[in-house]
């Protein structure tokens, strides 16, 4: 009688019909696919749920064993699974399983591998790339030297075709003379200086742009 009136409780606490499986030690023993973990679980009624994480690339059979009882699921990953364990007939632990997908680490084919050994790649986004062109034309990119290296071929080629346009860089230095707009571009300076320490570090020389 007792044992129904715990288990209405527990049903109506969780608001679920959780399954449950009676215990009369605190130690728990798991199945986890083909590994066997002998008293591995501690139950823990104070906390709701308690969580046994696992990963699966596929469904597998995990098993939580009592000194009394027991209860198996057929898993799937990105799953949770949730049940009862009553305690000495008076303290549930509340339990969930919750698997998690297995994400294989990334392969590569040997000739790949033989391509590619002791060579760095490093790529540049485009839409930054721009971004450091810009403020590379503006007043400030040309006279801070810190902020752009004027000693690359890069940088020459890309003043070089500009200048073909003198009506873009009239237009650029006006707008920077312009007090707001140079506060805006100070900022965004600032910005992208926080976020490209690495590309200013190797100063406008990552990206092949086709500048024909």
């Amino acid at each position: 009688m007792l044992l129904s009136v715990i288990s209405i409780v527990i049903i109506g606490c969780t608001q679920k019909n959780l399954p449950i499986i009676k215990a009369n030690s605190s130690k728990v023993s798991i199945r986890d696919g083909e590994e066997f973990k002998k008293d591995y679980w501690n139950l823990s009624p104070d906390l709701k749920p308690d969580i046994y994480n696992t990963v699966a690339k596929e469904k597998k059979r995990i098993t939580f064993y009592t000194d009394i009882d027991s209860i198996s699921y057929i898993v799937e990953p990105n799953n949770q699974y949730d049940f009862v364990i009553l305690l000495n007939k008076k303290d549930s632990a509340f339990t969930r399983i919750n698997v998690v997908a297995d994400i294989p680490a990334s392969s590569f084919t040997k000739n790949y591998i033989l391509e590619n050994k002791d060579k760095w790649k490093i790529e540049a986004p485009e839409v930054q790339e721009l971004l450091l062109v810009v403020i590379a034309l503006t007043q400030y990119g040309q006279e801070d030297s810190g902020l752009v290296n004027h000693e690359t071929k890069y940088y020459s080629d890309v003043i070089t075709y500009f200048e073909k346009n003198n009506q873009f860089l009239t237009d650029l230095s006006t707008s920077y003379a312009n007090v707001k707009w140079r506060q805006r571009m100070n900022n965004l300076v600032k910005f992208t200086k926080t976020l490209t320490t690495d590309y200013q570090r190797l100063n406008f020389t990552l990206v092949g742009i086709n500048k024909n």
